[in-house]
């Protein structure tokens, strides 16, 4: 898919977005939802809870967080796609629920073409960590434990075909290693059985590992982003690590049923871009080492729809199904 149909396919979605019914003169008049579709403690959810609280004050009106988990993120996205298109109903979370969930799912109910992607949120490499009385100390003793077969590895995931399921896949692929998926339904059990010593690895977020990682509960071995990340100065990205040029990056963001009026979209917009913007958010974000990204509806569809195009490229070629 070439850039010039990418932003040709977003200007259509967002053209197609009909202006009548809904204004956004007066809005919001009642009650905004956002929707996790994971549960509660993971960087959707910290995200929702952050914005929703400087919204609310903003728009004098509650805005309440509501956690609808489960498979990988789709029940929660398919109850915001079948919601009335007025922008009281909205969607929080990684973005791989709608740009890699269509291509994992055959019976998925939604299609990327259900939501209208309002403003990204934040982007932050993953961070490969093991349990703190692990003997792996970088990704070499990794691959020498892979290389000698003396036991085949675990790593949790957040859920199938969630982005650090499909992080760990790429990893498989370019590092020819052999390591189990295990899927948990959301990153706060994934962790703290990583935590626990019940499992091996993860790739998993700054929020997540950070204070684990200074309570002495796991180690980092190596991260995923192009360069290292303030809150772990100390590890190596995986590029670094013997893997040139490897990188990864997620997303996460905010969308709205498709059919909600654009002037309503962009009134959101502009109200959680000014909240993104705020020194004090800017500064929490940082200390949980993601970096807060606001853009226009117009550039995040475009984004989205590229990444929709090289997420279903990566699961084809690794033959990932979850159903």
């Amino acid at each position: 898919m070439t850039m010039r149909t990418i932003l040709m396919l977003a200007a259509i979605a967002l053209a197609a977005m009909p202006t009548a019914g809904v204004s956004a003169q007066g809005f919001p008049s009642k009650t905004v939802r956002l929707i996790v579709p994971f549960p509660p403690g993971g960087v959707s959810d910290i995200l929702a809870r952050t914005l929703g609280e400087k919204l609310s004050a903003t728009w004098k009106q509650s805005v309440i967080v509501e956690n609808r988990p489960g498979a990988g993120g789709t029940v929660g996205a398919d109850y915001v796609a079948k919601s009335p298109a007025d922008g009281y109903t909205l969607l929080i979370a990684d973005a791989s629920a709608i740009t890699a969930n269509p291509a994992l799912y055959s019976t998925l109910s939604y299609t990327a073409r259900d939501f209208v992607p309002v403003i990204s949120l934040a982007t932050f490499g993953q961070i490969l960590v093991a349990p703190a009385a692990s003997p792996l100390q970088s990704i070499q003793d990794l691959l020498a434990m892979d290389k000698a077969r003396a036991a085949r590895l675990n790593v949790a995931s957040s859920g199938n075909g969630t982005s650090n399921h499909l992080l760990l896949e790429k990893f498989k692929a370019t590092a020819k290693i052999d390591l189990a998926h295990i899927p948990y339904k959301g990153a706060g059990p994934a962790i703290s059985d990583v935590a626990g010593g019940q499992v091996d690895l993860m790739f998993t977020s700054g929020p997540l590992a950070q204070p684990l990682i200074a309570g002495g509960k796991i180690k980092a071995l190596a991260v995923s982003s192009p360069k290292r990340i303030a809150i772990t100065p100390q590890v190596p990205t995986l590029a670094e690590s013997g893997f040139p040029g490897f990188e990864w990056v997620s997303a996460q963001g905010m969308f709205a049923p498709a059919g909600t009026p654009a002037d309503v979209v962009q009134r959101i917009n502009a109200d959680v871009a000014a909240a993104i913007r705020l020194p004090e958010i800017q500064a929490r974000f940082e200390k949980m080492g993601i970096d807060a990204v606001d853009n226009t509806p117009a550039q995040f569809a475009a984004w989205i729809a590229k990444e929709s195009a090289d997420t279903t490229a990566l699961i084809r070629a690794a033959g990932i199904k979850v159903d």
